[in-house]
């Protein structure tokens, strides 16, 4: 058998064990944990980058493939990397 531990010591040093694990771990924050200013710029930028990501798809579908630098298909895909593939598109991908 082990040596008998009292409970009190036990409880004290898992109570501060969880208490440390709590104060160095960082969780997930929750929408309803940010402040209205945080949701609101989260909003915000989400808005612009999805119509950044419309605006950059309905162009590509005007376009002829010799109007592009790098494939259609490949832009496409470039465009959910937001906010990169929108940039990367408007700086190189298009021609005249």
């Amino acid at each position: 058998m082990g040596v008998p531990q009292r409970a009190g010591t036990l409880a004290a040093t898992a109570s501060i064990g969880q208490t440390r694990a709590m104060e160095t771990s960082r969780s997930p924050r929750r929408w309803n944990d940010l402040s209205t200013a945080q949701q609101r710029a989260i909003m915000v930028v989400g808005a612009i980058t999805t119509a950044w990501q419309l605006a950059m798809l309905w162009d590509l579908s005007r376009r002829s493939a010799d109007q592009l630098r790098g494939s259609k298909r490949a832009w496409v895909l470039a465009s959910f990397a937001r906010p990169v593939g929108q940039i990367a598109y408007y700086a190189w991908g298009r021609r005249g």
